[in-house]
């Protein structure tokens, strides 16, 4: 995995790019772990990276590790939303 951070005037920008390798590794359980310490903007805690087919599987993930999810079909339609969120959306360059 390459990792990358930027200050931006809105704040931190926090860069991860996964390899054909890691989603090897996604798809077979193992999800990649990230101490956001190591970008040295002043960040604290982790980010969990899980891979699943489908949102149903991912929660399923989630709960094994003791997260409590909300019910699947809630938990699609809020990635939904997140996906429709024009602040996300890719800028032409």
């Amino acid at each position: 995995m390459i990792r990358a951070a930027s200050m931006t005037k809105t704040g931190p920008v926090v860069l991860l790019g996964i390899t054909d390798e890691n989603l090897v590794r996604l798809r077979a359980g193992l999800p990649i772990k990230v101490d956001l310490a190591e970008f040295g903007l002043g960040l604290v805690g982790d980010v969990v990276i899980f891979h699943g087919a489908t949102h149903t599987e991912i929660v399923q993930q989630f709960r094994e590790v003791g997260i409590d999810m909300p019910d699947p079909k809630r938990a699609a339609a809020d990635a939904a939303a997140i996906d429709a969120d024009p602040r996300l959306q890719r800028r032409s360059p």
